[in-house]
């Protein structure tokens, strides 16, 4: 039996990154369970491995600007100490 194929607008998300979003759009049109609708989504990704990418989007958050701080005055701090 072939596995079923995603609606339109899932497979759109997944072409822009959005696995989720492919999820939730499986769920509603299928009034399926969150593990159910996941194992379709998958399981189409796993036959069309080109549609979706995991990309990882990493956006400087809080924490990053101050880590970048707290190590950039760490070196100038060190620099400064070199120096006397």
């Amino acid at each position: 039996m072939k596995p079923p194929e995603l609606e339109p607008e899932a497979i759109q998300a997944l072409r822009d990154g959005r696995k989720v979003e492919a999820i939730k759009r499986v769920r509603e049109h299928r009034n399926l369970g969150l593990k159910e609708a996941k194992a379709i989504v998958d399981d189409y990704i796993d036959r069309h491995p080109q549609v979706y990418s995991a990309r990882v989007m990493v956006t400087p958050g809080k924490n990053f600007l101050l880590m970048l701080v707290a190590i950039l005055a760490s070196i100038a701090y060190w620099i400064f100490q070199a120096r006397q």
